[in-house]
């Protein structure tokens, strides 16, 4: 069966013009910064109309849920904004909606060599680029310092997953406690370790599923075994990120990984542990890439006036505002020029500027590593459930990647 989405964007190329807009007017969408952002994005629209006398800049923002079904009523309607924020792995699929447009000779070539490479590739649909990356996050090793000495554990954390879990099993064996929390299964970290590890989930035109190798099965044998052996706590199976805080926040792990900005929740919850508290930069695989998020600005196919939306999103991705705004959250720029700026480098005492240096410096190691393909999410579903197989020990780990596969193929091969 069609997917949903791509029947509703046909109605958007049979005739459906919607509402005339004033070519003055640029609607941007957001994807949940208000109220939180409002006086930010107030005062860079601000200074956007400034620079651009006689457009005026409709901000509109958009929660996370039902966004997809908001913006696919909108495009089908006629009535799109003219800029969109999207995360970059949908990019590609409204691509192949034609519900944007590529922006090669509408941002200027300044800008785009300015872009992160990591950052900007995924925005590249057969070479034409249909979106530039905006605020990127990353993660780090958060480790509970004072856990690990008093078990015997000192000097640099380990860099790679394999060293991670080597670390995890000999703490279980000296204190009888789990050493380290990861997402095994809610949200599919393990996709990421593949790819990390140098593993390619699909093939490069995004066709077929490639994963289910014997290098794979090594992989995911040795993340089993380290569950079976208590390094991973059985939390791993059934809790998402917010699992890992609260176990870190009561004691019951030393390490786990995530973005910086949970620091401040332990700060808020916790104010105990954090002072035990240090960070390194995240493992990885072999591969040697670590995660990286991106979210992007893209001009749709309804943007009344194309210029004028790409200048927007050229200003909002330029390194001063990037800057301004990677100061009010935890969140990262993805021009290198914004990426000079002391902020980003300067070190002091405090855990914050540790965690915010270690992972700016990583964003150089960084890349997504989620496919962008159409069905991603109804895939990543379908690789929780092999992957809770195999943890379970209904499946070994070959038969659990081989079935993922499987499933995989059949769903991308359908039209």
């Amino acid at each position: 069966m069609r997917n949903w989405i791509a029947l509703m964007v046909a109605m958007v190329f049979a005739g459906c013009r919607g509402t005339d807009r004033d070519p003055a007017t640029v609607e941007l969408w957001t994807l949940q910064l208000s109220p939180a952002f409002d006086e930010y994005m107030a005062e860079v629209v601000g200074q956007f109309e400034d620079q651009h006398p006689g457009v005026k800049v409709k901000w509109v923002d958009v929660p996370y849920e039902g966004f997809t079904q908001k913006f696919i009523a909108a495009l089908s309607a006629g009535e799109a904004p003219d800029v969109v924020n999207l995360p970059a792995d949908v990019v590609r699929q409204y691509v192949r909606l034609e519900a944007l447009v590529s922006l090669d000779s509408l941002v200027s070539a300044g800008q785009l060599a300015d872009y992160l490479p990591a950052a900007i590739d995924p925005m590249r649909v057969d070479g034409a680029i249909y979106a530039v990356p905006w605020y990127l996050a990353t993660k780090v090793l958060v480790a509970d310092s004072v856990a690990l000495n008093a078990a015997g554990f000192s000097g640099a954390l380990p860099a790679t997953f394999d060293g991670i879990l080597e670390l995890a099993r000999a703490y279980h064996l000296r204190t009888g406690k789990p050493g380290f929390f990861f997402n095994l299964v809610v949200d599919s970290y393990l996709l990421q370790v593949l790819e990390s590890e140098g593993i390619s989930l699909v093939s490069a035109d995004g066709k077929r599923a490639v994963f289910a190798t014997p290098e794979a099965a090594r992989v995911l044998e040795r993340w089993l075994e380290a569950f079976r052996r208590g390094a991973l706590p059985r939390e791993s199976l059934m809790a998402g990120h917010q699992g890992g805080i609260d176990l870190y926040q009561a004691g019951a792990v030393p390490l786990f990984v995530g973005a910086p900005q949970f620091l401040r929740l332990i700060e808020q919850n916790a104010p105990d542990r954090l002072r035990r508290t240090t960070v390194a930069p995240a493992p990885a695989g072999a591969a040697g890439w670590k995660e990286l998020d991106v979210m992007a600005l893209a001009v749709t196919s309804r943007a009344t006036n194309r210029p004028a939306a790409a200048a927007l999103a050229e200003f909002m991705t330029s390194a001063a505002p990037q800057i301004a705004f990677s100061r009010l959250v935890p969140v990262f720029p993805s021009v290198r020029s914004a990426l000079r700026d002391p902020f980003f480098g300067k070190m002091d005492s405090s855990l914050t500027t540790r965690s915010r240096i270690i992972a700016a410096e990583q964003l150089l190691h960084a890349r997504v590593l989620r496919p962008s393909i159409p069905q991603y999410a109804r895939l990543r579903e379908i690789f929780k459930e092999q992957m809770l197989a195999c943890f379970l020990g209904r499946r070994s780990p070959a038969e659990s990647l081989a079935s993922a596969q499987a499933q995989w193929n059949e769903v991308l091969a359908e039209p």
